[in-house]
């Protein structure tokens, strides 16, 4: 049977720094073995993504907190970035599989 990092591939491009705020939250709430099982470009995906992909969330999860950036070009020519929160889900430990 093929692994979920072998069938998934998110759309992950953060940095190392958000990757690993994610893995203190996974730490946190399932545990060490949990956390060295994390890999953002492979198991942790938004709500949409996982449905996408034929995943549930189960029941009474709460989401893992990540920072993404939006590029935004100003009047005067300058690009800003503004943070927007980014709400993931763990997949071994959070969702299920839809039959």
């Amino acid at each position: 049977m093929e692994s979920v990092s072998e069938v998934l591939a998110t759309n992950w491009s953060g940095s190392q720094r958000t990757a690993e705020m994610v893995r203190c939250q996974i730490k946190d709430r399932f545990g060490s073995e949990a956390a060295a099982q994390y890999d953002p470009a492979s198991n942790a995906l938004t709500f949409r993504e996982a449905t996408k992909r034929g995943y549930k969330v189960k029941k009474g999860e709460r989401s893992l907190k990540s920072i993404v950036f939006i590029e935004k070009n100003e009047p005067n020519g300058q690009l800003r970035k503004i943070p927007r929160t980014c709400h993931l889900f763990f997949l071994p430990y959070q969702c299920e599989k839809i039959n």
